[in-house]
């Protein structure tokens, strides 16, 4: 069953719209009081964003939530000028408007199911030791949920969402060796190397270097590190934590 049939299944009606087509924008938010903007994974992903955030204005909606990182606080790299772009244009629509700050995802480790499975290893860039607060995929989603059901309960403009702890790939490591039974190791390589083989995995070149400077925050201990408890405050729930998010995908990995 695809994503669309899932959807029908919950009683949701699927309207096609394409966020660089302003005029399917307009008939996709007729009559539409809330929307949530999933950014899309694009090079152009603030300007699809605020296209889509000025159509919704324009169709009467009332709140507006989308997506956003913790990195808007530090504009000099890529996605954190990307993203506080796009948080800045929508405040000054003048609508009712929540940014989801997520830090990195869980589900971001698929991207190393190739070397888990046949070296039994995590080949990453930054400090093995370092700490961060990555959160998962289905979290955010419920956190979107939250948010959108009753946006008057959340008077933030912005709230950031982490795991319930904080970990560093020492701990991932640990956590894949016992899901998976066997032994792991932590192989560092240099940024340079782990750029290159996201490009040959078919990252774009642009994504990969954005997220090489994420792991170059962490390194720093810059706005990735600290635990949040907005997905607390938004959900009523604790967050996933990563040994359950492994635990869980662990067939991700065999």
């Amino acid at each position: 069953m695809n994503r669309q049939d899932r959807l029908r299944g919950l009683n949701c009606r699927i309207v096609e719209c394409n966020a660089d087509k302003p005029d399917s924008l307009s008939a996709a938010m007729r009559g539409v009081h809330r929307v949530f903007i999933c950014t899309p994974s694009t090079e152009t992903r603030a300007v699809q964003t605020i296209r889509m955030a000025e159509a919704a204005r324009n169709a009467g909606v009332q709140h507006v939530g989308f997506i956003s990182v913790p990195a808007v606080n530090a504009p000099y790299t890529l996605f954190g000028s990307q993203y506080k772009e796009i948080e800045d244009r929508i405040r000054a629509l003048g609508i009712r408007s929540t940014a989801l700050r997520c830090n990195l995802f869980m589900d971001n480790f698929q991207m190393n199911a190739d070397t888990i499975k046949n070296e039994q290893a995590i080949v990453m860039p930054f400090n093995p030791d370092a700490p961060y607060a990555p959160i998962a995929v289905a979290d955010v989603a419920r956190a979107a949920a939250a948010l959108i059901n009753s946006p008057r309960s959340f008077k933030h403009r912005a709230y950031t969402l982490t795991g319930p702890e904080t970990v560093t790939l020492k701990n991932i490591c640990d956590y894949l060796a016992s899901a998976l039974g066997k032994e792991m190791k932590l192989i560092t390589v240099p940024y340079e190397t782990a750029h290159k083989s996201l490009v040959e995995k078919g990252i774009p070149d642009w994504s990969a270097r954005g997220l090489m400077e994420l792991y170059h925050l962490i390194d720093e201990g810059r706005y990735l590190g600290e635990v949040s408890r907005d997905y607390e405050r938004l959900t009523g729930h604790r967050g996933t934590p990563m040994h359950q998010w492994v635990r869980e995908h662990a067939a991700l990995f065999v």
